[in-house]
């Protein structure tokens, strides 16, 4: 079982396929562990495609003392894409959240940016979608 020590928390990972790199990273609900089979049918076939748990999430562990932000999550797949040694990768954000976080990896680190696919994300919550998030996360601490 992978795990990355990386940012202070540990990271499970895996890492499917050979080819360019290309990194997956799902919405709150979503984790890896198994997950595999999941992938777009093909995608391991012509990439080597890597897959994780965020922080708290499945396998990975988090430090409830810091607080959570779009930013330390892309803090900590940036951490991982250095610790595996790559220095360009093409992004995929399924999902929300996970498509949120890559746009903060493409804004802090363009050059790791080959190519971005993005579903279901935002730029700015408004009022209300701020406290539904606000909600749930409070929901699943």
């Amino acid at each position: 079982m992978p795990i990355a020590k990386l940012n202070n928390h540990n990271m499970y990972y895996e890492i499917h396929g050979e080819g360019e790199p290309l990194i997956c990273s799902g919405g709150w609900g979503t984790f890896c562990h198994g997950a595999a089979g999941h992938l777009p049918r093909g995608l391991t076939d012509r990439f080597k495609v890597i897959i994780f748990d965020h922080r708290g999430i499945g396998e990975s562990d988090d430090d409830l003392s810091v607080p959570s932000t779009t930013r330390l999550y892309a803090d900590d797949v940036i951490c991982l894409l250095d610790l595996l040694g790559i220095d360009e990768v093409h992004l995929v954000g399924i999902i929300g959240i996970g498509a949120c976080i890559f746009q903060e990896v493409a804004i802090s680190r363009p050059d790791l940016a080959k190519t971005m696919v993005n579903t279901g994300t935002w730029a700015c919550p408004d009022r209300k979608f701020a406290d539904q998030l606000n909600f749930g996360w409070k929901c699943i601490r």
